[in-house]
């Protein structure tokens, strides 16, 4: 079983199955620099082993766990929201799991 959808893409993806190619941060300086490289609009997606992150609410502002950001700067923003805050959804417990990762693909 797959821990997180980043492993998933890379075992799929060796067999011509098309997947976006992404990065995996625990900052928010590299999500930054990673949006810079990649160009924008990018997804920040949070990595928790649960479903519905798109539809959960973070306990920093209350958006969801998956976003599409527009510029570096938004990254950042963003990612500062997300990493080191709760995220909960359908398949978390009631005061959420802490996002230590974000996955960013273009």
């Amino acid at each position: 079983m797959f821990r997180c959808g980043c492993r998933l893409m890379r075992v799929v993806g060796g067999y011509d199955v098309p997947v976006p190619h992404g990065f995996v941060v625990a900052n928010a300086q590299d999500a930054k620099s990673v949006v810079a490289a990649i160009g924008a609009p990018s997804v920040l997606k949070s990595q928790i082993l649960a479903g519905g992150r798109g539809k959960g609410k973070f306990d920093s502002d209350g958006k969801g766990g998956v976003r599409i950001v527009t510029t570096p700067k938004e990254a950042f923003v963003n990612a500062s929201e997300m990493l080191g805050h709760y995220l909960t959804a359908k398949q978390t417990p009631p005061n959420g799991l802490l996002v230590k990762k974000l996955y960013i693909y273009k």
